[in-house]
Formats: structure tokens, C-alpha cells, sequence
């Protein structure tokens, strides 16, 4: 895999600065995708994690919390439990139906506000996002989505400013020779997310594993 460096990033900068709505304390409704059984992505993720935690502003991610952002729904005061029941349902009901298919990671990037592996844009897992988006819009009503689904799993969070070259230059000495990685079965989670303590952690609410062998 090849290490690059999104356009224009030179230095890192604190990922963490309090988006609206978010506070200490604050949950929010979620679906992502999750990776429990994913070996192939974990022993990645310990291959690359000695690079990264040379670097004191990337706040490492663990296997536990690896995650694909998918589809928000909205904070756990803004949502009720009907909500959030039916959306579930829904989404659970028409999974079935959508193809299915492997995760393919590229590349590792390094971006001003952490470390991320993107994902292919492959029909299946864009299928998943604009279903789910279609079926939380019938249920809570139209929603301000920032842009089509840019699929990646994040490695690290900078939690400071920083020079990115030295973080590059040690990435590049551990990434594995393969071109990408497959990742199969990862799960499609619904969960109630915070932000705390510099992770992002949740409790699961339901899930059911996606994609293929």
C-alpha cells in the first residue's frame, strides 16, 4: 500500500474542537460500519499503530473502536425511541435485498486531522448509504447530508499541530507491500456515539454482519 498525504496538509491540526451539538456528555445515533472479527484489518492496524504512536498529537485507535462512518441520525435528545425503533427496522428489513460484497482499502492517508485509510466507492457499500439515508429521512424528516458517502476507517485523531512529514516518513517504513486491502464481513451497527475522552465509543443498539466472504 503506498503512504500519501492529503492535498495541501502540511500540518496536523486538533480534531477534536466541539462540533455543533457536541459537548461533553452529549450521544448521538449512528449507523457505521464496525470490524469485531475483521483479523485481516486488526493486524494491519498493529503493523501501522508503533509508527503512529511515536507521533504524541495522533490519538491511536484500537481494534474496538474501528469504524466506517456511515449514516447519522441524530443526538439521543432530538430522536425519540419510536424513532429510532423504526429506523432500525427498516434498515434491518432491507438489508437483505442490497448486494453485498468486500471493503476494499487503498491506501493510507495522512489528512490534517489524523491518519485513514480510504475505501473503494464499490456499488454495494454505496447502496447501504443511500438506503439508510432514504429510510432515516422517512422517519425524522429531510436532512443536510455534507456530501455522497466518503468511505474510509480511521487509524489515528490528531489532537494537535504538528509537521506531518516525520509521521509520513515513519508510515512509510511499516506499510505492507500488498496494493490493498480486503477486508470481509465487517457489521452494520447502530449504535449511540460520544466523543469524551478523545475516542470515539459507543454502545452498540443493534447490528447484523454485511458483505461478503
Amino acid at each position: 500500500m503506498i503512504v500519501a498525504t492529503m492535498p495541501n496538509t502540511v500540518q496536523t491540526r486538533n480534531h477534536w474542537w466541539w462540533r455543533p451539538g457536541w459537548d461533553v456528555g452529549a450521544r448521538y445515533y449512528t449507523w457505521h460500519l464496525t470490524f469485531e472479527h475483521c483479523h485481516e484489518l486488526h493486524l494491519l492496524a498493529s503493523r501501522l499503530r508503533p509508527a503512529l504512536a511515536r507521533h504524541p498529537v495522533q490519538d491511536v485507535i484500537p481494534d474496538g473502536w474501528l469504524h466506517l462512518t456511515m449514516t447519522g441520525i441524530g443526538f439521543a435528545t432530538d430522536v425519540t425511541e419510536a424513532q429510532l425503533e423504526r429506523i432500525a427496522a427498516e434498515v434491518f428489513d432491507e438489508l437483505p435485498g442490497l448486494p453485498s460484497g468486500v471493503l476494499t482499502l487503498e491506501s493510507v492517508l495522512v489528512a490534517d486531522e489524523g491518519v485513514l485509510m480510504p475505501a473503494r466507492k464499490q456499488m454495494w457499500l454505496m447502496e447501504l448509504s443511500a438506503m439508510q439515508r432514504r429510510v432515516v429521512e422517512s422517519v425524522v424528516g429531510h436532512a443536510e447530508w455534507d456530501a455522497p458517502l466518503w468511505p474510509h476507517v480511521s487509524l489515528s485523531y490528531a489532537s494537535g499541530v504538528t509537521p506531518v512529514a516525520p509521521l509520513v516518513a515513519d508510515l512509510q517504513a511499516v506499510v505492507p507491500p500488498q496494493d490493498t486491502l480486503a477486508v470481509a464481513r465487517p457489521r452494520v451497527t447502530l449504535m449511540r456515539i460520544n466523543r469524551d475522552s478523545r475516542q470515539y465509543q459507543w454502545d452498540i443498539l443493534d447490528q447484523r454482519v454485511w458483505g461478503a466472504d
